[in-house]
């Protein structure tokens, strides 16, 4: 405690530390996918999705700058022109939950990211929402 660093608790706590420490380093520009940590972490995909977003949300700070920029790609990657609803292809789905978190702080209701059909990667942004993210980017 005289350090500043929390002491581990868990097994849990070293999992977090151990894939903050990997997305720091082994993951620069992009966080793994939850099948990634699942097979480095030997877990089921749902407990490895558990695993980052708890990651995510306890080590934000130390994880912004690996993040934001993946969150950047994916508004940039977007398809659409600006009178319809954007198309994204999302393969990580912890990015389009911290997207839906960063709607959630708009002082006027906005459409979450959804997924769109079928399909497990594309996913729909409606206008408003898509602007309102590429704003609080810059």
């Amino acid at each position: 405690m005289a350090t500043g660093a929390a002491t581990l608790a868990s097994a849990t706590d070293i999992r977090e530390r151990r894939l903050v420490r990997l997305m720091l380093t082994a993951y620069p520009s992009a966080p793994p996918s939850a099948d990634e940590v699942a097979r480095l972490f030997n877990l089921t995909s749902s407990a490895a999705r558990s695993l980052m977003r708890a990651t995510a949300a306890k080590h934000r700070l130390q994880l912004r700058d690996r993040i934001e920029p993946a969150l950047k790609a994916i508004l940039a990657s977007c398809k659409g022109d600006g009178k319809g609803p954007y198309a994204a292809v999302i393969n990580n789905p912890i990015l389009v939950e911290l997207l839906n978190a960063r709607l959630e702080t708009s002082t006027d209701p906005k459409t979450p990211v959804r997924r769109t059909g079928d399909s497990l990667t594309q996913y729909t942004i409606d206008v408003g929402s898509y602007n309102f993210l590429k704003d609080s980017f810059k």
